[in-house]
């Protein structure tokens, strides 16, 4: 099952977040946060930065961050599973 999240001017804050896909967008708002397990990371923004660990990468399950003016920041978990 996919889990979306979509604001227009908010930011989006992942906090120990796991699913096995998810959608997210916003317009102007930044996306940070920290996912429970390895997955795909396909991230897109037009002038942000992009600041993905290399630990995310691995794993499953696919993640799509979109933002237009927005940062993109998203790392592991340290903490056991």
């Amino acid at each position: 099952p996919l889990t979306g999240m979509k604001t227009d001017t908010g930011e989006i804050e992942l906090n120990f977040f796991y699913a096995e896909e998810m959608d997210i967008k916003t317009s102007s708002g930044d996306v940070s946060g920290i996912l429970q397990s390895q997955m795909t990371v396909i991230p897109e923004t037009s002038t942000g930065s992009i600041n993905i660990h290399h630990d995310v990468y691995g794993g499953k399950g696919t993640c799509r961050v979109t933002t237009s003016s927005g940062d993109i920041s998203i790392r592991l978990s340290l903490e056991p599973r």
